[in-house]
């Protein structure tokens, strides 16, 4: 219930005699009381904030800060300011912080890239808590979901890129990482290096994950690029052989006998040339 004016004007000269005294938890009393009795949302925001800063600053109690500053949240999800609940987790995140409590700071960076509207500011908070995941409890798993977040935001980060390559790698999650390492390939701007990276990441795809139509895809955009790799045709004469893709087995056959000086493969190619026709 609202207090009448007057009883509202001997609760402001009690604070000032305590605040006086430097009798910091009767004046939290106060507060309380007067945080028990506002009828609105709105009013209850200024209050709060007012005995977060006491808590803080002048009782010292960091514990009582975090409850408090939840209550805050509650309050300024139940009025609907989104700016207003940006600055009660971002003080969150800063409590947190300086309590070390990394998991708490990790669920506050989360929650404030949910609330930001900016796509560089979600990303920006998306790497903060993927090394934190990593630098605080070597927690590769939730890495990965905040480093996978950062690319949803902007799909050619390279330091997500990077991230995730060596995460899916330690994992062994071979064909998400043949996924990022393809990324990454856009990321290179010499012509030779890209093609060294995109012969590395075919050698590795039929070595780890054993799916033709991810190594054709691969062993053919080395050929787009470099039309008489030898290792690029062996490869796709096996797997267009296994895949009984006869069209394409020709065309590499065709090239393998145009450019490869080795006599006894010529024989091999033409004989198969044969057969195929």
């Amino acid at each position: 219930a609202k207090l009448p004016a007057e009883r509202s004007y001997a609760r402001e000269k009690l604070k000032a005699l305590y605040i006086e005294q430097n009798k910091w938890s009767n004046v939290a009393d106060v507060y309380k009381d007067a945080i028990k009795r506002v009828e609105s949302e709105e009013a209850r925001e200024p209050l709060l904030w007012d005995l977060v800063e006491l808590y803080r600053d002048k009782l010292k109690q960091p514990g009582l800060v975090v409850t408090t500053l939840a209550q805050l949240e509650k309050t300024c999800e139940a009025i609907g300011d989104n700016a207003r609940l940006l600055r009660v987790v971002e003080t969150q995140q800063s409590q947190y912080e300086e309590m070390k409590r990394w998991p708490d700071l990790i669920a506050r960076l989360r929650r404030r890239a949910e609330l930001t509207e900016d796509v560089a500011g979600r990303v920006k908070l998306h790497l903060e808590a993927g090394s934190l995941f990593l630098d605080k409890f070597n927690n590769q798993a939730e890495a990965i979901k905040s480093y996978e977040s950062v690319l949803e935001e902007d799909d050619m980060n390279a330091e997500a890129i990077e991230k995730l390559k060596d995460l899916y790698g330690r994992r062994r999650d071979w064909d998400k990482m043949i996924v990022v390492e393809q990324k990454s390939l856009l990321l290179i701007e010499d012509p030779q290096a890209r093609q060294e990276a995109l012969l590395e990441i075919a050698r590795t795809a039929g070595q780890r994950i054993k799916k033709p139509a991810v190594s054709i895809e691969l062993w053919a955009a080395v050929l787009a690029a470099d039309p008489t790799n030898a290792e690029a045709l062996e490869n796709l004469e096996g797997l267009y052989e296994k895949e009984k893709a006869w069209a394409e087995l020709a065309h590499v056959l065709e090239t393998l006998v145009q450019t490869d000086p080795d006599t006894g493969k010529h024989a091999t190619a033409l004989a198969k040339l044969g057969a195929l026709y």
